[in-house]
């Protein structure tokens, strides 16, 4: 079989990929891409696990860290589940881009190849405009010792690279990338890539926009929304949706002191007052106020429903820990807030307050900026940031806003 795969206009690539990874028909796969990142890996990680547990399959990576296409976590997450993973890069006078797109599956009577632009983030595999070839031994047209053989070949290839070619065996390993610039936090490449949005230059604003939006948007518009709030005699402002229903998106929160006793327990506001934001023409510095969707809404919780009680997953570097409870204090404990205990376990048996201890700290979440990026319902990467970038992260949001009413709350925000 032979196919072509336009994404978005036919089926998604990771989706395919989940398909391939559960369908028992194979026994290894191995991805080869320039970029990693956990928005990707994550997504896929369920059909991983399936390969790996369900069907005794073996998964290789082999992935490239330029141009600050590959993130800390996702290298983590890989190692967690790889029996092979290396990093390919180049230093020569002339640096060569590591840029291969490339899955591969065989074992038993198939085997399988997708060669296209789809690297192994969650625009690669299922948000951006990408097209690959799939060639298949399903139906007869490919000759599936063909595909094994030309794989692994290049495989050879790769590892003959010397030194540009680094196996991955340890956290220490992706720990010494980190350390060395080659690989950065997906917090910092969120920030990054939003500061070179945002970035003004001379004459923007003189232009007109010429092209229109693609197939879907993953954040609502709210242009629409153009009130000023300093105009009193008007109808009230509604509560602003700014929460979108798919996609990746990012809400950061300055911790300061918390509560619990490993100062773990997090408040997440029913509303929250908006300080500043890019897309609004509203003057967020007169009365009335306007606000906004609170934090817990960000974890998919009506704020209403205060009965409620949601166990969720965050990954962090690169390590999933089940059972943070989102919940509404009743009694003496109550302080009329919903809270996130973050006390996940992991598969292995490891508290998440306990890796917070072994990186040095005792109460390492407090005086923080925590961020929280939705991979999907109920399952959201954690990353834990400097109050020292407070400044850079409010420059790089599209909304800053109060955790609650008072102009004392915490500030959070979104992008």
């Amino acid at each position: 079989m032979i196919k072509t795969i336009h994404q978005p206009f036919d089926e998604q690539l990771g989706s395919i990929l989940s398909r391939m990874l559960r369908s028992g028909s194979y026994t290894n796969f191995t991805a080869v891409t320039a970029f990693a990142k956990n928005s990707g890996v994550l997504r896929l990680m369920p059909a991983l696990k399936s390969f790996k547990q369900d069907h005794g399959g073996r998964l290789c990576f082999f992935i490239g860290v330029d141009l600050g296409g590959t993130s800390y976590e996702a290298l983590l997450s890989l190692l967690e589940i790889a029996d092979e993973l290396a990093v390919i890069h180049t230093e020569d006078q002339v640096q060569q881009s590591f840029h291969p797109k490339l899955y591969s599956f065989f074992g038993g009577p198939n085997a399988a190849v997708i060669i296209g632009s789809n690297n192994l983030t969650a625009g690669g595999l299922w948000h951006n405009f990408e097209s690959a070839v799939l060639l298949s031994s399903e139906d007869g047209d490919v000759n599936p010792a063909f595909i094994q053989q030309n794989i692994s070949a290049y495989l050879s290839s790769l590892s003959s690279l010397g030194p540009a070619y680094w196996p991955i065996k340890t956290a220490a390993d992706v720990e010494r990338l980190l350390n060395n610039g080659y690989v950065s936090k997906e917090i910092a490449l969120q920030l990054r890539s939003r500061s070179a949005a945002s970035r003004p230059s001379v004459g923007k604003k003189l232009f007109k926009k010429l092209f229109g939006g693609g197939l879907h948007t993953s954040i609502p518009p709210l242009e629409q929304l153009t009130q000023s709030a300093a105009d009193n005699n008007a109808e009230p402002l509604p509560l602003l949706k700014v929460y979108a229903d798919a996609g990746e998106q990012t809400l950061w929160m300055e911790s300061r002191s918390l509560t619990g006793g490993s100062r773990n327990i997090i408040d997440l506001s029913m509303q929250a007052r908006i300080v500043k934001s890019c897309e609004l023409q509203l003057d967020f510095t007169a009365s009335p106020a306007v606000f906004m969707q609170g934090a817990v809404e960000f974890f998919g919780i009506e704020p209403e429903k205060t009965a409620e009680r949601r166990d969720i997953t965050l990954n962090f570097n690169g390590v999933d820990y089940i059972g943070n409870t989102i919940l509404f204090p009743a009694g003496s404990k109550a302080n009329g807030t919903w809270r996130l205990q973050v006390k996940g376990v992991s598969e292995a048996g490891v508290k998440i307050t306990d890796a917070f201890r072994a990186l040095g700290e005792e109460h390492y979440l407090t005086d923080k900026i925590i961020s929280f990026t939705k991979i999907e319902p109920d399952h959201y990467t954690l990353s834990v940031s400097p109050l020292s970038k407070l400044e850079y992260f409010k420059a790089c949001s599209r909304i800053v806003a109060l955790n609650g009413h008072s102009p004392l709350s915490k500030l959070m925000g979104l992008f």
